[in-house]
């Protein structure tokens, strides 16, 4: 008779901690539903105000930044910095002139090079700035300028991604 005694009451136990786990377990360890389901992405690199272009230039062109790098001197190469991007859904004939008009007075040296892709390709080649290098007082201090992905001056011991 104990033994039923007991069975009553582990089942009677169950019984009222089902519904009390089905009401407070659907609050406990869930993600709030924003309705945004993409990350965060860090900020455009040209727009943070941490690397700017000389006088402040804006390039006229849809690009992205993939690195932005301070080369030191090296023989008879001055230090200088080394802007690499993509441009975007334009003509490299139309990126050299709009780099031209962007710089007038010209960085140390543009290289645009036009990839070989099928028409409606949206990333149509690559541009390298060699620029001036910045002073300290050009580099900006705000907090976009302590992340990487945000500035695109990745520390060197980082592996290289896309690979």
């Amino acid at each position: 008779m104990a033994a039923k005694g007991g069975r009553r009451l582990v089942v009677s136990a169950c019984a009222l901690a089902l519904p009390v786990l089905a009401v407070v377990g659907g609050t406990l360890d869930r993600a709030e539903p924003t309705g945004s389901y993409r990350p965060t992405l860090p900020p455009a690199a040209l727009t943070t105000g941490c690397r700017p272009l000389p006088g402040d230039a804006t390039l006229p062109f849809a690009h992205v930044v993939r690195t932005d790098d301070d080369v030191p001197a090296d023989g008879s190469t001055p230090a200088h910095r080394l802007l690499t991007l993509h441009y975007l859904e334009a003509d490299a004939d139309d990126v050299r002139a709009a780099l031209a008009a962007t710089f007038p007075t010209g960085p140390v040296g543009a290289e645009v090079t036009p990839y070989d892709v099928a028409p409606g390709t949206v990333v149509r080649g690559e541009v390298r700035l060699r620029l001036p290098p910045l002073s300290p007082a050009e580099v900006g201090t705000g907090p976009a300028c302590d992340q990487p992905y945000a500035t695109k001056q990745f520390p060197p011991d980082w592996e290289a991604w896309p690979p």
